[in-house]
């Protein structure tokens, strides 16, 4: 078992293991000590983790503000555990700014009516690969549509959630 320790403001999302990832499951656990930093915890599959090889990706919602703007830490912590006993440890100290976009959306105000709408999103830093969630009111549906856009080469939508998934990077603009 890892318990992986998030700076405060961060969430861990219910079954926060990626497909794919090279563990057996990720849920919330609490918070560290007293801290409030939210702790996650990632179980092996049979066999154990493989250290010198294994990556883990987890799915974690950002806070509304870097960290280190409000005083707090950005740092991130691993614990290994074994038998209920910490076996080890790191730390990762300097952590990464949590870097939001900025981004307009613009459509036709017509009640009752299908609509096209455009979201336009800046970034301030270069982003690797990504996924955008585009997220509306609850009067509003949202269906996706990649015709005649301009977007880096295979950018997908999924039109149950509205989420654009990035495989190249996006440069500041």
């Amino acid at each position: 078992v890892i318990l992986v320790v998030a700076p405060v403001g961060f969430v861990w999302n219910e079954g926060c293991l990626v497909e794919g990832a090279e563990a057996e499951n990720c849920q919330p656990n609490g918070t560290f000590l007293d801290t409030g930093r939210p702790v996650a915890r990632v179980s092996s599959r049979p066999g154990g983790f493989v250290f010198e090889t294994t990556a883990v990706v987890l799915n974690v919602t950002a806070p509304r503000r870097d960290p280190a703007e409000l005083g707090l830490e950005r740092s991130w912590m691993a614990i290994a555990e074994k038998s209920g006993e910490v076996a080890a440890w790191g730390t990762y100290e300097t952590g990464f700014r949590v870097v939001h976009m900025l981004a307009t959306i613009l459509y036709a105000n017509l009640p009752a009516s299908v609509v096209d709408g455009v979201v336009v999103w800046t970034v301030e830093a270069t982003v690797m690969e990504a996924e955008i969630e585009i997220l509306a009111p609850s009067a509003f549906t949202l269906v996706c549509n990649l015709t005649d856009l301009v977007l880096p080469e295979n950018t997908t939508c999924t039109a149950a959630s509205s989420t654009l998934t990035l495989s190249t990077p996006l440069l500041p603009a």
